[in-house]
């Protein structure tokens, strides 16, 4: 029971929601989910492997609008040399507790928390895949952002997904009043690395 969890999280983010697909709103088909020889596990948006491992390891930006602001989040996920799921961890970047927005912009206690129920909602998607020192990487961000402060713009959701997408090898936009909201910056992040498909 405990990896079914996992599990049905993993299944509800990649295919249970209405426009979760990485290209929903840029007019462009969703990547499928299942495996075949070619593409591993995953179909990922972006591949930027660039050698052949027996594990296969993705990293999911997903974003929800809803709400005032919404919210995004990265979702690691592994799967061995026999393409059996062997792990997934979905964090994102929140305030400690709830605050005045004047509060959070000033900057407030706050750090990674577990997103796995933060499926619901969700407006964007972008499959990686990744080598294992790409992957590595990433998880040394994710290392460096469990505990600090929240600030809105600088030190907040987007920016801990804008700091893992460059660590993971994509180029991560700067942010700008068109693109601060959680799904406005997936969206610019896709944009900005088109050019990879």
């Amino acid at each position: 029971m405990p990896r079914l969890l996992p599990t049905l999280f993993l299944v509800l983010v990649l295919t249970g929601c209405d426009s979760l697909g990485a290209e929903a709103d840029m007019g462009e088909s969703a990547p499928a989910t299942s495996a075949d020889s070619r593409s591993g596990p995953l179909t990922p948006t972006f591949d930027l492997r660039t050698q052949s491992e027996p594990n296969d390891y993705y990293l999911i930006f997903a974003g929800r609008g809803g709400g005032e602001v919404g919210h995004a989040f990265v979702v690691w996920v592994t799967y061995d040399r026999n393409r059996r799921f062997v792990s997934q961890e979905a964090r994102g970047m929140h305030p400690d507790a709830q605050r005045a927005y004047w509060r959070l912009a000033v900057g407030v206690p706050g750090g990674l928390q577990d997103d796995a129920r933060e499926n619901r909602g969700l407006a964007r998607r972008i499959v990686v895949r990744v080598n294992k020192h790409a992957y590595d990487r990433t998880l040394r961000v994710r290392g460096q952002w469990q505990r600090g402060t929240y600030r809105l713009v600088s030190r907040d959701c987007v920016s801990f997904v804008a700091d893992v997408a460059r660590a993971s090898g994509l180029t991560a936009p700067a942010r700008t009043a068109s693109n601060s909201l959680p799904v406005d910056y997936l969206n610019a992040l896709w944009a900005e690395n088109r050019w990879r498909r």
